[in-house]
């Protein structure tokens, strides 16, 4: 029962049901044997009781955002002394896993946030590929789940407890975490090999992104400044008008400056530029000929 000080609350000790709701969910679902029951103005009762504990929390998390998993398997630690932890690995475009201190919600997560993140990274490195490249920050698209650190007296960044500060959630839970993850990942190697194809494609996206700003960055320039001197351009023709005709080789532009139409401009090129196909991009996007074709 809560009873508000009233020179303090302004409402009065009206709470909003959501709040109430919220609070008695995460109760519900951290204490498996606990039933907690809300007593509603109307006089209707409603009773929150999840005998399975965080594993119902994540259950109901993945059915809220439709996400696929991407393995019926999940990864659990639940009644350890020291720490709660389920995740879910699914398909999902977003990162919703999210950091509990003895089932008070730390909003901005805290080292024991930050202990899963290093943990599943060094979990994950004994199951990658050659010239599969990723890095930890990739690995969290498609977490669904929680962990929850259990400690006496646990340090927050501010009296909002919304950062968890303290040290004894840092290394401690490094260990412990690497130690099962390394165990579960051990008995579901397909779902490993899963979660890093997931991550590299992720990184793949990233690097495609940045290069192509940095492609439209370097040819934005090129429209201020114009074709190199190499090239022959018609800029009396209007440009819709113009035809480009690019050269293998610079030693065809004399003959082709020579036959070429007033609206036909000439651009010579490296005659061997590289195989698009068979290098990185990041070598495709820095070839001066590959952008003047851009």
């Amino acid at each position: 029962r809560i009873v508000p000080d009233k020179t303090i609350f302004k409402s009065a000790g009206k709470f909003p049901l959501a709040s109430v709701m919220e609070w008695a969910t995460i109760a519900a679902f951290f204490t498996p044997s606990f039933k907690v029951n809300v007593y509603l103005a109307s006089g209707k009762t409603k009773q929150l009781y999840f005998p399975n504990g965080p594993i119902d929390y994540i259950k109901a998390q993945v059915e809220k955002l439709k996400a696929e998993p991407l393995s019926k398997k999940a990864f659990i630690i639940s009644g350890n002394k020291a720490v709660d932890c389920v995740v879910q690995f699914t398909n999902f475009g977003e990162c919703e896993f999210h950091g509990f201190t003895n089932g008070l919600r730390n909003v901005e997560g805290g080292v024991h946030v930050s202990a899963f993140y290093k943990a599943l990274y060094e979990s994950l490195k004994l199951y990658v590929k050659r010239g599969q490249e990723f890095r930890s920050d990739d690995l969290r698209e498609g977490l669904i789940g929680i962990v929850n650190a259990k400690m006496s007296h646990p340090q927050f960044d501010s009296q909002t407890k919304e950062k968890l500060v303290d040290e004894r959630a840092d290394k401690p839970l490094l260990t412990l975490l690497t130690a099962e993850l390394k165990k579960f990942f051990a008995a579901n190697k397909t779902l490993a090999a899963a979660v890093i194809d997931q991550a590299v494609k992720l990184r793949d996206l990233h690097n495609k992104f940045k290069l192509s700003k940095t492609a439209t960055r370097e040819i934005k320039k090129l429209m201020k400044t114009g074709f190199p001197s190499t090239a022959i351009v018609a800029p009396g023709v209007p440009p819709h008008r113009r035809e480009l005709i690019l050269l293998e080789g610079e030693s065809a532009k004399g003959s082709a400056s020579q036959a070429r139409l007033p609206f036909q401009e000439v651009l010579p090129l490296k005659g061997k530029i590289l195989n698009a196909l068979r290098k990185k991009d990041a070598q495709v996007f820095s070839s001066n000929e590959v952008v003047n074709i851009l």
